[in-house]
């Protein structure tokens, strides 16, 4: 949040931090930002989450789920920020939420806080993320796959195993981001990206990228993983790890090796590696695709909410 409210945040933005305490302890945290806008001769005021996109489903985005902080399982510091919202409502007309996860404590404590309030309030699905529960060996999670995926992971190992001359080399902590950046674009040149979709080849996905990778660096959860072909490079997956979680950010392959699934074979190597290293959940991110769900049953849902102020 801190990388993009320094390199990415749009003009219009008032920063907006709440922050809940108890005694000397800080036990919450809103990250908003307040945007004010004229329509029809209106002043009209609304609140957002700090990284919020204008759309949920954006490529653009940095994040496949937003909401306030608060301890596991401890709603209070989101309810004391609804009273702050009830006590200030003259400074705001109203509030718009995206992509708020499924189960979020900010969806359902906001939610019935509207309704407490008298606020109009509306929620709507926005897209599904597709995540894999890792249950800890990788032939455990292997039969808990489709016999066909199942079937053709191994095709596909067997071919590249014959094939020879295959390389998985993994970056987890550091390194030089502009080189880093340049064989990721590298590999995107030779992608579908390079004639359609949000590539690095646009400077300003390079900068997002940038400014990404080094924040994963900082907090020491980087996860960037390369396949390379007899000293060549064809494939990429650029991730964030934090606890036990990782989540998928960016991901491309060179098309010229398409028939071996390259992308397919990085990815099996990862879960493999995050199983052995006790992580247990894996969020491939943004939409749940077929492609996708080959990998997993599981989808949670993300959502937008609005809630309207009695405001003019």
């Amino acid at each position: 949040m801190t990388g993009w409210w320094e390199q990415e945040c749009p003009p219009g933005r008032e920063l907006l931090v709440l922050l809940a305490e108890e005694g000397d302890a800080l036990t919450g945290i809103a990250p908003l930002v307040k945007i004010t806008n004229r329509f029809a001769g209106l002043r009209i005021r609304r609140l957002e989450l700090m990284t919020m996109g204008m759309y949920a489903y954006n490529p653009r985005n940095i994040s496949a789920s937003l909401e306030m902080f608060s301890g596991q399982g401890d709603h209070r510091p989101i309810d004391a920020f609804a009273a702050h919202l009830s006590a200030s409502r003259d400074e705001w007309d109203y509030i718009r939420f995206h992509p708020l996860p499924e189960g979020s404590q900010t969806l359902d404590r906001l939610s019935a806080w509207a309704k407490a309030e008298g606020f109009g309030c509306h929620v709507r699905p926005v897209f599904a993320n597709a995540v894999i529960d890792l249950p800890g060996e990788m032939e455990t999670y292997l039969k808990s796959l489709s016999p066909t995926h199942r079937k053709n992971i191994r095709r596909m190992e067997n071919a590249i195993r014959r094939e020879g001359g295959y390389t998985v080399t993994e970056v987890t902590s550091s390194g030089d981001v502009p080189s880093l950046l340049g064989r990721m674009a590298d590999i995107e040149s030779h992608s579908w990206k390079a004639s359609g979709g949000v590539g690095l080849s646009r400077s300003e996905v390079m900068a997002s990228t940038g400014w990404q990778v080094r924040a994963a660096i900082a907090l020491g959860g980087l996860e960037l993983w390369f396949l390379g072909k007899d000293g060549k490079e064809i494939a990429f997956n650029l991730s964030i790890r934090y606890g036990n979680s990782v989540e998928s950010l960016r991901a491309s392959y060179d098309s010229a090796f398409r028939d071996l699934s390259p992308g397919n074979h990085l990815l099996t190597r990862e879960l493999s590696s995050y199983m052995e290293r006790g992580i247990s959940r894996y969020n491939l991110m943004w939409g749940d695709f077929d492609y996708k769900l080959k990998w997993t049953s599981k989808i949670e849902t993300c959502y937008e909410m609005y809630i309207f102020n009695r405001t003019p």
